[in-house]
């Protein structure tokens, strides 16, 4: 797990099929992979902290794996949902 992780990429690639993740943090930089079409849901995933609601954008993978793509959680729910659909739209087309 990425400790204080400042800075997150993500590229979604139709031609090649895939989604790439780059992460650095304090502790390191991993990079990691897979096949758009292994992306079974992109949602919103709500949770609350000391009463005060939060919203996460995570990719579900058909293995089960979630790929969060919001390295700080946000309470604007409307702009996640609005990534979330976009980002839906665009794998499936």
């Amino acid at each position: 797990m990425m400790f204080g992780s400042p800075e997150k990429f993500c590229l979604f690639d139709k031609v090649d099929n895939r989604v790439v993740f780059k992460q650095t943090g304090w502790l390191g930089r991993r990079h990691y992979h897979f096949p758009i079409s292994k992306i079974s849901l992109v949602e919103v995933e709500p949770f609350k902290l000391f009463g005060i609601q939060f919203y996460r954008l995570r990719l579900n993978l058909l293995s089960g794996e979630r790929f969060y793509l919001t390295p700080i959680p946000s309470t604007d729910n409307q702009l996640l949902h609005y990534l979330a659909g976009s980002i839906q739209e665009f794998i499936r087309h």
